[in-house]
């Protein structure tokens, strides 16, 4: 009742203390929606950038857990490898909920573009629908392709032409157990570099991964 009153008393209404209220309780909202929508990209840039303080936090509670520092190089590839899991979707922040469902597109269903598949022999190529591949450094993989690569999040090699990186499989739920042969929607670890060395890779261009030893190493291109 004192809120109500605080927008409806007639002495309020009359002064113009009632709209100064709303004001204040609008700007208050707006506020939080803000905050709450800018956490997740925070959250995303201290990860994605291996922010120097969080490693240091964990490099200093390594040593408070067993007595030794873990080198720098050892604590960021740690977080290369488990970024897919951590990263969160800013799509779906809980303030933007509705208006996403409401927007539709005119005379279809607004749906997400898949991306496309093919396989030859030991050889997948995936051709990119999205921006997704590039913004978390990942390769996307269906049911098509994903008996080409080993268990979920067990780890193999992907070789580059800037180096070679230690992947796997991520993106599945939490129940979905380590080393399942059908768990996982995207490979992710370290590839931040490869992407960064090819800005030619973009929406509509494909990304072939060739199977060098079936479940250890791959060789991935641009093609």
């Amino acid at each position: 009742m004192k809120k109500l009153d605080e927008f409806l008393s007639k002495s309020n209404v009359i002064s113009g203390k009632a709209f100064a209220n709303a004001s204040r309780v609008y700007k208050s909202r707006k506020e939080r929606i803000a905050v709450a929508n800018a956490i997740p990209t925070a959250w995303n840039k201290l990860i994605r950038e291996k922010d120097e303080t969080l490693v240091r936090l964990i490099e200093d509670t390594v040593k408070i857990i067993c007595g030794y520092k873990a080198e720098k190089g050892i604590v960021e590839s740690f977080i290369s490898n488990h970024e897919g899991g951590w990263i969160i979707n800013e799509k779906y922040r809980r303030e933007s909920r509705p208006v996403l469902r409401s927007i539709r597109l005119k005379g279809k269903s607004a749906s997400k573009k898949r991306h496309k598949y093919r396989r030859n022999g030991d050889e997948a190529v995936i051709t990119i629908q999205s921006t997704s591949p590039m913004d978390y450094n990942l390769i996307p993989v269906n049911k098509t392709i994903r008996d080409l690569f080993p268990g979920y999040k067990i780890n193999f090699v992907i070789e580059t032409d800037v180096g070679q990186f230690v992947c796997r499989v991520t993106g599945a739920r939490r129940s979905v157990p380590i080393g399942d042969d059908k768990g996982g929607a995207y490979i992710q670890g370290g590839l931040k570099l490869w992407y960064l060395r090819h800005k030619e890779v973009k929406v509509g261009s494909s990304l072939r991964v060739r199977v060098i030893k079936p479940n250890q190493i791959y060789r991935l291109d641009a093609i």
